[in-house]
């Protein structure tokens, strides 16, 4: 019965965050209320999940499935034009296990990949820079100064604990 209220809740929770969202590390998903920085497109997650799960045993009605794809597509382009192209994947790859979980179909998972792959194309070409911060992934030891440089301090917070780590906030993680 949340079904709706949750998709709502998530589109509402985009349109907040594209009118009053700050940019932070080159996306725009931050908003401030009252000194509180929250990221609503972690809420979004939960909504997303929740009216996907909740829907899912009704997908099989055309109705409900174009919905779902609507709510779907609206999320995707709202995160590529806040820039956060990270969350977009992660709600692109919950599409592809709902949508495979309804149909049983992987021509139809292929297809999906098939544009996916287009759009991430485009992507690239009218954003570059996205580019650039995958050509050191795998490999940031090769230049730890600069395009490798957020990676290799991560890892190096990562792992300053040793076997056991050194517990929550005592790590200096924080500072990367």
């Amino acid at each position: 019965k949340l079904r709706w209220f949750m998709a709502g809740a998530a589109i509402v929770l985009l349109i907040i965050n594209i009118v009053f969202g700050m940019v932070q590390h080159g996306a725009r998903n931050w908003i401030s209320i009252a000194g509180i920085s929250i990221q609503p497109s972690e809420l979004v997650k939960i909504c997303f999940v929740y009216a996907g799960a909740a829907t899912l045993d009704r997908l099989f009605t055309k109705r409900n499935l174009i919905m779902f794809i609507g709510l779907t597509g609206f999320i995707i382009l709202s995160l590529a034009y806040m820039a956060d192209f990270g969350t977009a994947a992660i709600f692109f790859a919950a599409f592809v296990v709902i949508a495979y979980l309804r149909s049983g179909d992987l021509k139809a998972v292929a297809l999906i990949c098939a544009g996916a792959v287009f759009a991430i194309l485009l992507i690239l070409k009218v954003k570059p820079y996205i580019a650039d911060r995958f050509a050191t992934w795998g490999n940031a030891w090769a230049d730890p100064f600069d395009g490798g440089y957020q990676q290799t301090h991560a890892m190096i917070a990562a792992a300053s604990g040793g076997m056991l780590g050194v517990g929550a906030g005592g790590g200096n993680l924080v500072s990367v």
